[in-house]
């Protein structure tokens, strides 16, 4: 059966349908390449110099003290003056006994190095009481030294302690400083007494 081609002319375009949601975002890309290293910066200027600190402990010492084969319990002697093992002596009689500061600072330290030959007591009965006196000044501090020693000599019972003074004394060099000793009251004085003073001036 033949068949009949109907022909007709072309419509007209329809019109544009509306865009459609956006699609998934897709995976992140490689990383690039990194940037060329800037340039330096200029150098700062230099900052201010600080102030000086304070003085170490030990800054300064003093060195004092005596060797003596008779010292009577209960009583007080002083001990001044560069050390000399072989010749120094306390002495009762001679408040002007003394050295000189070396320099302006505190003494906040003084170590003691102790011995003695004999007999003591006991440890309750070999308290010693120090007073390191800034004679210029007029001023003074104390402190209480132990031996804990029964018995010994010069050689072989010693000991050697700190003691921090729980206020500074001041001084300013050429001050006059001395130390003052109280012995204990011994029950048996001992034969030898030997004590070195290292005072420290921060």
């Amino acid at each position: 059966m033949p068949v009949t081609i109907w022909g007709g002319t072309t419509g007209a375009t329809g019109a544009t349908g509306s865009i459609g949601p956006a699609g998934a975002t897709g995976p992140a890309g490689v990383t690039g390449p990194s940037g060329n290293t800037g340039i330096t910066g200029p150098t700062g200027a230099t900052g201010a110099t600080g102030s000086v600190g304070a003085t170490g402990p030990g800054g300064y010492t003093l060195v004092v003290g005596h060797a003596n084969t008779s010292l009577l319990k209960n009583s007080t002697y002083v001990t001044g003056g560069a050390f000399d093992f072989a010749a120094l002596t306390v002495f009762n009689d001679r408040p002007s006994r003394q050295t000189i500061a070396p320099a302006s600072g505190q003494i906040k330290s003084i170590q003691v190095n102790s011995a003695v030959a004999g007999t003591l007591a006991g440890s309750s009965n070999d308290n010693f009481t120090m007073l390191v006196k800034n004679i210029t000044q007029n001023t003074s501090q104390n402190f209480v030294t132990n031996y804990g020693l029964s018995s010994g000599n010069l050689t072989s019972a010693s000991r050697l302690d700190n003691y921090t003074l729980n206020t500074p004394l001041n001084v300013n060099a050429g001050d006059k400083i001395q130390i003052q000793i109280i012995t204990p009251n011994w029950t048996t004085e001992p034969t030898g007494v030997y004590q070195k003073f290292t005072i420290y001036i921060e």
